[in-house]
């Protein structure tokens, strides 16, 4: 299954649909039990004679596969919310209690991220979303559609490119329906440069430059760094 949003340490992501999804291998890993037990309460829920509906263990438990430390390929699902917590329902104990509570958490966080996308691409309809380490990206739809040489587009970070909108609308801050109702189209003419078309016929050419990687570095990175420095010449 593609992920819109790639899983996190839980094994929570976002599917290509905007649903919010969990791996059952996470599930038997966090709720300490082995995988092959965690399928089969799976295959008990999903079984015909459960007396769930078909509609609704197709929509919240996705069979797939993944390759163990070997190479086999063996079985796993991917379940919605409503999957988990069907599954987790008869998983009983105070060390269980806390990850429910915690997948519970996981899963509100998930769906209000996979809103604030949505609403994104409200705001900006000829791009493409794709997310990365939990920040937003923007791509152009022909450069995704037709390959780098129907257009310059690179990726522009979703902060950029409200920026860049918030410049050219002349606003305080970023209001997504002045934008919508203002702007008519971007294009992308030139590898770092970003045409915003009004819906009056006027237009504005922006420009913007890449952060340095090590702008964008945290502190206990930039410790990291050091630390690795002093042992490279320790042991030059």
């Amino acid at each position: 299954m593609k992920e819109l949003i790639p899983k996190d340490e839980y094994g929570v992501f976002a599917d290509t649909k905007d649903t919010a999804r969990v791996d059952s291998l996470f599930v038997a890993e966090f709720f300490e039990k082995e995988h092959f037990h965690v399928l089969r309460d799976i295959s008990r829920i999903t079984d015909t004679k459960s007396g769930l509906s078909k509609e609704f263990t197709a929509s919240n438990f996705e069979p797939s596969t993944y390759k163990d430390k070997t190479g086999r390929k063996l079985p796993c699902h991917y379940m919605t919310r409503d999957g988990f917590t069907m599954l987790v329902m008869g998983y009983t104990g105070a060390k269980a209690m806390r990850f429910k509570e915690l997948y519970i958490r996981r899963f509100n966080e998930m769906e209000s991220f996979i809103k604030t996308l949505v609403s994104a691409r409200q705001e900006f309809p000829l791009l493409t979303a794709k997310v990365c380490h939990g920040k937003v990206y923007w791509n152009c739809s022909t450069y995704l559609t037709y390959g780098k040489g129907s257009c310059f587009g690179k990726q522009i970070p979703e902060e950029t490119l409200q920026s860049l909108a918030t410049q050219v609308l002349d606003l305080p801050t970023f209001d997504a329906e002045i934008f919508a109702a203002q702007i008519a189209e971007l294009e992308v003419p030139a590898p770092n440069q970003v045409l915003f078309r009004f819906a009056d016929g006027g237009q504005v050419l922006t420009s913007w430059q890449d952060h340095s990687r090590r702008e964008s570095w945290t502190e206990d990175m930039r410790q990291a760094a050091r630390i690795r420095a002093i042992e490279q010449r320790r042991c030059g």
